[in-house]
């Protein structure tokens, strides 16, 4: 099995063939991401009406790169979509390797 930085290396060039980019924000902090998006649900979402809800992987190259405060967290933006949950971060040992996210489009 590859070293966790193997991997990370591995799915970030995975995602620049098959994913596209998108800028994840949090306030004025920016860092553009390749991401990953998954197809759509339709999820009731606690006090709301039904929203198309839509999954998001993204590496933590960039984030990495870039000195990013932490991984993605709730209420963080990333291109058209909001983060509407908990944010699942893998890792292979210490190596942060990917974070998967829920989102919902924004407006």
């Amino acid at each position: 099995m590859p070293g966790g930085h193997a991997l990370l290396m591995a799915m970030e060039r995975l995602h620049k063939l098959k994913g596209e980019p998108l800028v994840l924000s949090r306030g004025a902090t920016t860092v553009t991401v390749n991401a990953k998006l998954f197809g759509a649900d339709d999820q009731e979402l606690a006090g709301s009406m039904d929203e198309r809800v839509r999954r998001i992987r993204i590496t933590n190259y960039a984030i990495a790169a870039a000195a990013w405060p932490g991984p993605p967290r709730q209420g963080d933006t990333i291109g058209d979509y909001v983060i509407v949950g908990d944010v699942d971060t893998r890792k292979s040992g210490t190596t942060v390797i990917a974070h998967l996210m829920d989102v919902s489009r924004i407006g």
